[in-house]
């Protein structure tokens, strides 16, 4: 259930690993994929799931997560991409669901009477399918009257209810602030609780509080986690909610602190090392959906372009495998048992551009995945969304415009202007109901 395309990313999570791939990709990465997997029957089956009306890519998503069947693929564009004549822009982001097994796509940004409500955002869909949670601002989704204060709306896809939470009060060192930013980056596997950060700042910005939160749609109380601190970024949840990882820092200019809180037994551990001991600096992690296992990209100090991706148990932080590379760019999501890993890694042309590749954990091959149709490398960036527990699935994004006909190339590998949705299928993929 990662977000990437503009994660986590969203676009926070994919800016940084774009730029770790760009600086890699100067010099020289794998040229093709490492191997096959032991259950795999090449070449990928590719579809785009990001499409208009005639059913060409649409452009312009933001960011995508998908259930754990891979069945269900939300994304958020600012194109209107369910219109005729799209795709166009009208400079404010729509949450859509793409229900792969009817091959049919949807606005969730929208009300019973299906009309649509734009200036929604940070979609994450549940890991069984059925919810749909987004940050919005004041539109028809909102309770009548309400302000532009920033809320959190979680849609019933089986119903087409849409529920409201207004973003938490600032306290403590936040109080008096206004409220300036909110993300949602996890969703529990069953809906009921939403984690992100609140972000409170000052008129004149020269103050700036965030602090980990989480909602529960059933008791509809929101529990404010760890301390206010300047930076306060959530990196992953667990699918029951048991565990978060996150980064710290006092200020925005010191170095952030990666942590593991266990909301079961209320402790909170510092990871602060890296991998095998050594001084290190976090990027992004991941956690399984079992909640076992950690899956973090860490580079050591003074950074290098040794990139290394570690895998932790949960339980106690110890190692249970790694891949260190010196072109890799990083881990953007795991399956929810934690065998298969979706690593980004430069390419060895110069370019800077950016492939998939699904790594299997238990026998240490590395496929490529980001493919046209013709089975050869795209001419853009790609990044790894999802990958279901069979590993026969994966929901990547990606800037190319070749992967499939009719799409448009992006102008710049690292700007989101075209970026679209896409799953990439073996013949060992369940079919989606």
């Amino acid at each position: 259930m990662s977000r990437w395309g503009g994660g986590v990313s969203g676009r926070r999570a994919a800016a940084a690993a774009v730029a770790l791939i760009s600086v890699a990709g100067l010099a020289a990465g794998p040229a093709s994929g490492s191997g096959s997997g032991a259950d795999i029957t090449l070449p990928w089956r590719v579809a785009a799931l990001s499409v208009n009306l005639a059913g060409r890519p649409g452009n312009g998503v933001g960011g995508a997560t998908a259930s754990v069947d891979g069945c269900r693929v939300a994304f958020d564009t600012s194109n209107l991409i369910l219109k005729a004549g799209s795709p166009y822009d009208d400079g404010d982001f729509g949450m859509y669901v793409r229900e792969r097994g009817s091959d049919r796509t949807r606005v969730v940004s929208s009300d019973r009477a299906r009309h649509p409500a734009y200036g929604n955002y940070w979609g994450q869909v549940s890991g069984d399918g059925r919810y749909v949670v987004m940050v919005g601002s004041y539109s028809s989704l909102t309770p009548p009257g309400t302000d532009l204060s920033r809320w959190v709306l979680r849609k019933d896809l089986r119903t087409g209810r849409v529920e409201t939470s207004r973003m938490p009060k600032a306290s403590g060192p936040a109080t008096g602030l206004p409220l300036s930013g909110a993300e949602v980056q996890a969703v529990s596997a069953d809906g009921r609780l939403t984690a992100g950060e609140v972000w409170f700042m000052s008129a004149d910005r020269h103050v700036v509080v965030s602090r980990i939160v989480v909602f529960d749609w059933v008791t509809h109380r929101w529990s404010m986690l760890g301390s206010y601190g300047a930076v306060r970024l959530l990196q992953a949840m667990s699918a029951d909610g048991r565990y978060l990882a996150y980064t710290a820092a006092d200020s925005a200019w010191d170095e952030r602190e990666l942590y593991l809180l266990d909301r079961k037994t209320g402790t909170t551990r510092h990871v602060g090392r890296g991998p095998a001991g050594a001084v290190a600096v976090h990027y992004h992690t991941q956690i399984s959906g079992d909640g076992r296992l950690m899956v973090t990209t860490w580079n050591r100090k003074p950074e290098t372009y040794d990139m290394n991706v570690v895998v932790q148990r949960t339980s106690d932080l110890a190692v249970v495998n790694s891949v260190h590379d010196t072109w890799l760019g990083g881990a953007t999501a795991v399956s929810y048992g934690a065998r298969w890993v979706l690593l980004n890694f430069a390419r060895a042309d110069g370019s800077g551009r950016a492939d998939v590749y699904r790594w299997d954990r238990q026998t240490g091959r590395r496929v490529l995945v980001s493919v046209t149709r013709d089975g050869r490398p795209p001419a853009g960036n790609s990044m790894g969304v999802a990958v279901t527990d069979d590993g026969a699935t994966v929901i990547f994004t990606s800037h190319a415009g070749d992967i499939v006909p009719g799409d448009t190339p992006d102008d710049d590998v690292t700007t989101d202007t075209d970026i679209d949705v896409f799953a990439a299928t073996t013949s060992a993929a369940r079919r989606c109901g």
